[in-house]
């Protein structure tokens, strides 16, 4: 019985860690020319994604070690932008910047989901 029990609790505790939100990670947005970049110390895999007026909608995947980058292109219209950066281990980070004339003209500050 008091095995089983012990069996029971440590299903529950695994099973309880494998479901807890990723913590936020830290990543520094660099915004010039017709590109935002973005940086963070632990750059893991993961996924990039962009969304902003008229349903604009960009997502890219990266690699370890590469940093990723959005190019404001055709269809990325003038007006306030979101992103979010979902890393394979590290968390999620995201923020906001404005595309005025075709250029990032601000970055925003991270945000913790």
């Amino acid at each position: 019985m008091r095995k089983m029990i012990l069996s029971c609790l440590a299903l529950f505790t695994i099973l309880t860690l494998c479901t807890l939100p990723a913590s936020a990670a830290t990543v520094d947005v660099e915004a010039s020319g017709g590109a935002v970049t973005f940086m963070s110390e632990n750059m893991g895999a993961g996924i990039l994604t962009v969304t902003g007026p008229n349903d604009f909608r960009y997502r890219a995947p990266f690699t370890v070690g590469e940093m990723p980058v959005f190019a404001i292109v055709d269809g990325a219209g003038d007006g306030r932008y979101k992103w979010e950066i979902d890393f394979a281990s590290t968390g999620r980070a995201s923020g906001r910047f404005i595309v005025r004339d075709g250029a990032p003209v601000r970055t925003g500050a991270l945000e913790r989901p």
